[in-house]
C-alpha cells in the first residue's frame, strides 16, 4: 500500500514540477549483489540506469563545473555519499568505459583508516582521470547538527587538509551526512565554513545565501523503476517530501476524526 502511494505522489510531484536546473542524484554503494533501498543498488540496475542517461543524451558534470549560471536540463550530477570501496572497485571502471564523470563525497576518516571505502590512493587516481571529483562529508561522519566550536577542528579543518594535501586544492563542496541539517546547520555552514556549495538530501531545489549555494539531492533506491528513475530526473521528487507531508497529515486527522466517532 505503502509504495502505491509513494508512486502516486512521486508522479503527481513529476506533472506539477518546473524544473529549473540540472539534476542532482545520490547513491552510496553498488553491489554485484541484491540491493537495497538508498543504502544499496544492484550494478544491473545502475547500469540500466547509466545507459539510459547515455542513450537520451544527459551529460553528467562535476561538482567543479556547476560553478557556471546557466544549466543544462539535460545535465546530471551524480554523486556517491560516504565514498565506499565499490565506488573504485565497479563504479569507476565502468564510468570510464561510458566517459561518464562522478563525484563522491568523502567521509575522510573511514577512506584514511578503514578498508571496506576507498583509500586515498584511489581517490588520487580518480581524481586524475578528470571523471571525479570530490567533496567533503566530515571526518567521523557526524550529524552536522551538532557540529560546534568544540568539535569544529576534528570534523572540518582537519578532513579539509587531508583534503587538500591529497588533491592539492581545497574542498569547496560540502554534503550533510544523513541529509540531516536544520536551519541552525545551515547558518553555521554558511557563515563559518570554507565551503561554497552545501547539499543536502531533500529534493532537488536550490537557494542562494551569503554568496553560496545551498542544493538539494535526490536519492536514488534500488526499487526503482526506469520509470521513476525518470521522473526523479525530471524534477519528479522535488515536491515530493511536501505531498507526503500533506499525505500523512490527512491520513492521521482522518484517523482522528474516525476514532472520535466511534469513541
Amino acid at each position: 500500500m505503502k509504495k502505491h502511494i509513494k508512486k502516486i505522489l512521486i508522479f503527481i510531484s513529476s506533472i506539477t514540477a518546473i524544473k529549473k536546473n540540472n539534476s542532482m542524484i545520490y547513491y552510496h554503494e553498488v553491489t554485484n549483489g541484491p540491493g537495497y533501498s538508498f543504502q544499496k543498488i544492484n550494478f544491473e540496475i545502475f547500469k540500466d540506469q547509466m545507459k539510459y542517461l547515455k542513450d537520451m543524451g544527459y551529460k553528467t558534470v562535476l561538482l567543479n563545473e556547476l560553478e557556471k549560471e546557466n544549466y543544462n536540463d539535460k545535465e546530471v550530477c551524480i554523486m556517491f555519499d560516504d565514498g565506499y570501496k565499490d565506488n573504485y572497485e565497479i563504479v569507476y571502471p565502468f564510468m570510464k568505459e561510458m566517459n561518464m564523470k562522478f563525484n563522491i563525497f568523502l567521509e575522510t576518516n573511514a577512506v584514511t583508516n578503514d578498508d571496506a571505502y576507498i583509500s586515498w590512493t584511489n581517490v588520487d587516481e580518480m581524481y586524475k582521470s578528470n571523471l571525479v571529483d570530490f567533496g567533503m562529508h566530515t571526518h567521523t561522519h557526524i550529524d552536522a547538527r551538532f557540529i560546534n566550536e568544540s568539535n569544529y577542528q576534528e570534523e572540518i579543518l582537519y578532513p579539509n587538509s587531508l583534503y587538500e594535501k591529497y588533491l592539492d586544492k581545497k574542498p569547496v563542496d560540502f554534503c550533510f551526512p544523513f541529509g540531516a541539517y536544520n536551519k541552525k546547520a545551515i547558518n553555521y555552514f554558511l557563515n563559518y565554513t570554507p565551503y561554497i556549495r552545501l547539499f543536502r538530501s531533500d529534493g532537488n531545489l536550490k537557494k542562494m545565501k551569503n554568496k553560496k549555494l545551498v542544493m538539494g539531492r535526490v536519492g536514488i533506491e534500488n526499487e526503482d523503476s526506469l520509470s521513476v528513475f525518470r521522473r526523479k530526473l525530471n524534477g519528479g521528487y522535488d515536491n515530493y517530501l511536501y505531498l507526503n507531508y500533506l499525505f500523512k497529515r490527512i491520513l492521521k486527522r482522518s484517523e482522528k476524526n474516525e476514532y472520535r466517532k466511534y469513541s
